[in-house]
């Protein structure tokens, strides 16, 4: 089976290997080929696709260094246990949207587990965590051992719908192998999200900052009209 593969260049492109399904922000298929290089600092004229905009611009892909700290918290409920690595969030509000009682994100109770209290809020938490982009949310059910896993899918690249009138990142899917030179790794290998505005505080995993940029891509502006 031929690998599909995805390299961030330092301070330059995503390349992209073998990955037959790109997807547009309103879902239709975008051009792929074997080979092709995504644009990763947000300047390009023909995005998503990279047209070497990022020398132009001088794109660095530096960390910031008051960044959420990469690290994993747990939060033990009795029927199921939910873990999440803030620093790869890319806030795109499923959790606290579908499941305000469990995901507060509040500073005193970020997540409260104990308030899934029944089999069918068990099946919602899972959903959730399966269905986050980012990887950001695992669980594990007692007795067994943290799922990471996404629901499957062929392996895909979803340019992140718009949200709240702004344009997201790279929702990526389905095993998609990942690597890049400072040694950055998702925190599920089935699911994770890459920047596209070129902002991210945690590059070159989305981290939200589309939307205090005011990120737009004028090249799918009519998807929208």
């Amino acid at each position: 089976m031929t690998k599909k593969k995805i390299t961030a260049v330092k301070n330059g492109p995503l390349i992209v290997e073998n990955v037959q399904v790109l997807k547009s922000q309103s879902g239709k298929p975008l051009e792929t080929f074997d080979t092709f290089k995504l644009c990763r600092c947000g300047e390009s004229l023909d995005k998503p696709y990279c047209d070497g905009m990022h020398d132009f611009f001088e794109f660095d892909d530096s960390k910031d260094e008051h960044r959420t700290p990469d690290q994993v918290d747990v939060y033990e409920g009795k029927l199921i246990t939910i873990y999440e690595n803030k620093a790869v969030c890319s806030h795109k509000g499923i959790c606290y949207g579908e499941m305000p009682e469990v995901w507060k994100m509040d500073k005193s109770t970020r997540i409260d587990a104990n308030a899934i209290i029944n089999e069918e809020m068990v099946k919602t938490a899972i959903d959730i965590c399966k269905r986050c982009p980012s990887g950001a949310l695992s669980f594990s059910l007692p007795g067994e051992k943290r799922n990471l896993e996404a629901y499957p899918s062929q392996g895909e690249i979803q340019i992140a719908p718009r949200q709240y009138g702004y344009d997201g990142p790279y929702e990526v899917s389905g095993d998609i192998e990942f690597e890049d030179e400072d040694g950055n790794t998702p925190e599920s290998k089935s699911h994770y999200v890459l920047c596209r505005c070129g902002k991210s505080k945690n590059m070159p995993f989305c981290t939200g900052e589309h939307w205090a940029n005011k990120f737009i891509d004028e090249n799918n502006d009519e998807e929208f009209e």
